[in-house]
């Protein structure tokens, strides 16, 4: 909800606002994890639709392009990043 309130309020000056919500990603905390109990990234893997895990590269991408300053209409949005993994788990 702030990021929809905050993109109502800050689209008159030109602001746009979103929010990316990724999945797995393999990177950070997760992937030490993983590197730990490389089990853990088998299972998280198999878990969602697509099979694969996100890298932090393409969360990194997606960013890049809601930032491009050609993006003048996309705003007060939830971008999905997660391979369906939303779709089948609670």
């Amino acid at each position: 909800m702030l990021c929809k309130c905050m993109a109502l309020e800050l689209a008159p000056h030109g602001i746009m606002v979103n929010e990316i919500a990724p999945g797995y990603v393999d990177g950070g905390l997760s992937r030490l994890a993983w590197e730990q109990q490389p089990d853990g990234r088998a299972a998280a893997r198999k878990k969602v639709p697509v099979q694969a895990l996100i890298t932090s590269e393409e969360v990194a991408a997606q960013i890049v392009h809601l930032s491009h300053p050609e993006n003048h209409h996309i705003t007060g949005s939830v971008v999905l990043m997660d391979g369906g993994l939303s779709l089948v788990a609670p």
